[in-house]
């Protein structure tokens, strides 16, 4: 009754996502990489916690939405096998890719295995919840954007093929002006690991010497973490109503295209995962400051640093006093530097190839 499921010549993929809906700020790009896998995969099955309705989808794609709630978890986890195990039971050439989605994994990887049906999950961030060793276990492979975005245990079973970024939505901004250093722009989640406190205590700082500048925090806060948003702006309130700290909200991607070319500082401080917004954000041309270590280690520091002390405050403030130094000419070949590195290791269609191998193999 049981049958084996090669990877090899796989025609119908089933994804697992949080989203189908282009205009999430959060997961647009999962809409993008399912819409590129329509073009190698006979059909595609998409299960996702979140669908829009109205977003236009390839003819060999089929949505199944979840609407998933939080907190309902029974209610969920019928809702998953309700959509999913038909699929696996009736398509006899099926391979499974869980987009991020380890608890997905988990609760599908027993049926898997018996079924012996390839899964692959795509998992990029450095927490290692209950969830995800127990996935780890019954996948067939997991992918990662870098050898850093991914915890330890799991660096045996995992193949980095980098991060998945459109430079056709995130061109080089060719008439920046590298000379002007007074609109700063962080672009995220909101919630303590991205630590925005200290983003925004570095920029006030910078106001005793520049007192026209402007800080862009782009993004919301996540399920559970609006307190601390609210606490922010409550504690900088009168930067806030003097126009100097615009807390911009939900943006979409070309909004933050546009923010991205009237900035000149991208300022970021999370030390976990390679967010995807510091690729974005090297592909605009924009400079880059972080003290992340798996973008320092592929791109290096404004002064050729890679190691990263561990006061987010004082490693900063060198790397901004280095930037207010640098020449406007230093700075346009340091970001043509780094947008030759984005491009060679972080283009959606490079990513595209190597999940598409992943997935065959």
């Amino acid at each position: 009754m049981f049958r084996r499921v090669s990877g090899q010549g796989a025609q119908d993929l089933l994804v697992i996502a949080y989203a189908f809906d282009p205009k999430s700020m959060v997961f647009s790009h999962q809409y993008q990489v399912i819409c590129k896998l329509a073009e190698k995969f006979e059909r595609i099955y998409v299960i996702a916690n979140e669908v829009d309705e109205g977003a236009m989808k390839p003819n060999n794609v089929k949505i199944f939405d979840l609407k998933w709630k939080s907190k309902k978890w029974l209610r969920n986890f019928w809702a998953l096998y309700e959509s999913a195990l038909p699929i696996m039971f009736r398509s006899r050439k099926l391979v499974i890719f869980s987009f991020m989605t380890e608890t997905h994994s988990m609760l599908l990887g027993p049926v898997t295995r018996v079924l012996r049906i390839k899964h692959v999950l795509w998992y990029a961030h450095t927490s290692s919840p209950f969830r995800l060793k127990v996935a780890a276990k019954l996948v067939d492979r997991i992918l990662t954007s870098t050898q850093e975005s991914i915890p330890d245990h799991l660096e045996n079973r995992t193949l980095p093929i980098g991060q998945m970024v459109d430079f056709a939505k995130f061109t080089f901004y060719e008439d920046r002006n590298y000379a002007k250093k007074n609109t700063w722009i962080h672009v995220g989640r909101i919630d303590p690991s991205k630590e925005v406190e200290v983003l925004i205590t570095l920029f006030i700082r910078q106001l005793a010497t520049n007192p026209e500048s402007k800080f862009l925090i782009v993004g919301q806060a996540t399920p559970g973490n609006e307190s601390y948003e609210s606490d922010l702006r409550a504690r900088y309130v009168s930067n806030i109503q003097s126009g100097q700290i615009v807390f911009k909200g939900k943006q979409s991607h070309d909004q933050v295209r546009e923010l991205l070319n009237q900035s000149y500082l991208f300022i970021h401080s999370f030390r976990g995962s390679l967010d995807k917004s510091l690729v974005e954000a090297t592909m605009s041309g924009i400079t880059v400051i972080t003290r992340n270590d798996a973008y320092l280690k592929a791109f290096g520091g404004l002064n050729g640093e890679f190691e990263v002390d561990n006061a987010a405050q004082a490693y900063l403030q060198s790397q901004i006093y280095c930037w207010e130094n640098l020449s406007d000419r230093e700075l346009l070949l340091l970001a043509k530097r780094r947008l030759e590195i984005a491009l060679s290791s972080h283009s959606i269609n490079e990513w595209i190839e190597k999940l598409t191998s992943e997935l065959r193999r």
